[in-house]
């Protein structure tokens, strides 16, 4: 579908309303999934004006990037989020994401020769593609004694965008998943369940009759969807199979994973899972807990703007309130970086973390690797990258980026740095098998 924006001639201002690669799509898409989930709070937000609360709020944030003079405080929070990451929390981690993007291979002799060399043997290349199941592959490393489950992610960003204002729903475990936890119930996103309840289904024979026998570790890798089934299956699989908790026989490498796990299951799974979540990346921060942070900020910086007369509810704040967005990145900001900062985690205390029905709130599950390029290399005084990012020439930015250094902390799903969608006009190409594979080898150049 092409559609027309802000008028213009019939040569200008088209573009392609389903490619999710160009920012002004991702832009509506997030104003669409905005408005229904504003209606899924009842009357919380009913009075907030997202259209113009978020041009504000995308105004604040440009301005912050371009008036930073000392130490960006997004770096600062992410710096703080967690504990630096080692060489031991990364080993394994350059094989992980090339077995995570393998799983999208179609052609399965190309599948087996990138797995030959790594020193893997293909058993099965299932490469179903329909609505509840996911396509996967599993091979074996007969030396190390390790089964490999490649699971590929199908969806589109903008499904997966669309699927975060789904409601959790309630599994009941045949066992609890961990030894020292009673968890024989957990919430978790609908639609990946169904299709990690059939892809355990088909695994079950592998796992009982030839893994275990056989005592070899199961490692599941996967990318987005992928990801998101991977760290699913790993947890119904240990609920089935007790056996499988035994000295850690199943593993989890996870790029990009949707949110899937309420609050209390998914820091349970920081023995077994390990999320990898590339900067700015949207999708692990897709959820109905996410919206309502986004919406309380929203709330908030509506206020401060009927402070500064620039309420749209009449001519003259409407007025006003234009003029405020015509001042562009170096006009006066609506509040300090340090008070859009505090701002930020007043929102997120007030959405409770375990959410108002208990476990519905949704968060990307186990020990989670962030890994993050700072803003001080990108928007710094001496930075030409920011310029680039504005213009047609976004890849050539995107290229001079993957050149900087690359940061990571170890925290979990409830870090400030996930709690938000983080506005930059990266949050959609940092969800790309590409950035991970560049966000992985930065992170071990050191």
């Amino acid at each position: 579908m092409r559609k027309k924006l802000f008028g213009g001639s019939q040569d200008e201002a088209i573009i392609d309303a389903d490619d999710m690669s160009k920012k002004e799509n991702v832009v509506l898409k997030l104003k669409s999934v905005l408005e229904i989930s504003s209606k899924k709070f009842g009357d919380t937000y009913k009075d907030v004006k997202i259209p113009m609360a978020t041009a504000a709020l995308l105004q604040l944030v440009n301005q912050a990037k371009a008036q930073q003079t000392e130490e960006f405080r997004r770096d600062r929070l992410y710096r703080e989020s967690g504990t630096i990451v080692t060489a031991k929390d990364t080993k394994g981690l350059k094989e992980a994401v090339d077995f995570a993007i393998w799983a999208y291979l179609s052609d399965t002799k190309e599948l087996k020769e990138n797995l030959d060399k790594a020193g893997f043997t293909l058993l099965k290349h299932d490469k179903v593609d329909e609505p509840g199941l996911v396509a996967h592959f599993i091979a074996l490393d007969s030396k190390a004694k390790v089964a490999l489950i490649g699971v590929k992610g199908s969806s589109s960003i903008e499904d997966l965008l669309t699927d975060c204002c789904c409601a959790a729903v309630t599994e009941r475990l045949e066992n609890s998943f961990v030894q020292d936890q009673n968890l024989t119930e957990i919430h978790c996103h609908e639609g990946i369940l169904i299709s990690a309840k059939q892809l355990c289904q088909d695994l079950m024979p592998f796992v009982k009759d030839l893994f275990l026998p056989l005592e070899y570790k199961i490692l599941l890798c996967g990318h987005s969807l992928g990801a998101g089934a991977a760290n699913l299956v790993a947890v119904l699989l240990r609920s089935k199979i007790p056996a499988l908790q035994q000295k850690n026989c199943i593993q989890v490498k996870a790029f990009a994973s949707p949110p899937v796990l309420d609050h209390e299951a998914s820091l349970a799974c920081k023995g077994f899972i390990d999320t990898i979540v590339n900067n700015s990346d949207v999708i692990p921060r897709c959820s109905m807990a996410n919206m309502a942070v986004f919406l309380e900020c929203l709330r908030i910086l509506q206020e401060k703007l009927k402070e500064k007369g620039c309420y749209v509810n009449d001519g003259k704040s409407f007025k006003a309130f234009l003029q405020q967005l015509r001042e562009g990145k170096k006009g006066e900001m609506i509040m300090s970086t340090d008070k859009a900062f505090q701002m930020l985690a007043e929102a997120q205390k007030a959405v409770a973390l375990r959410g108002d029905d208990h476990d519905n709130h949704l968060y990307v599950p186990g020990r989670v690797l962030s890994l993050y390029t700072q803003w001080q290399d990108i928007y710094g005084s001496n930075s030409n990258l920011e310029e680039k990012g504005d213009t047609a020439q976004e890849e050539e930015a995107i290229d001079d980026i993957s050149q900087l250094p690359v940061y990571g902390v170890v925290t979990d799903g409830t870090s400030p740095t996930l709690r938000i969608f983080e506005l930059d006009y990266r949050m959609i190409g940092d969800h790309f098998k590409k950035a991970y594979t560049l966000g992985v080898a930065g992170i071990l150049k050191d």
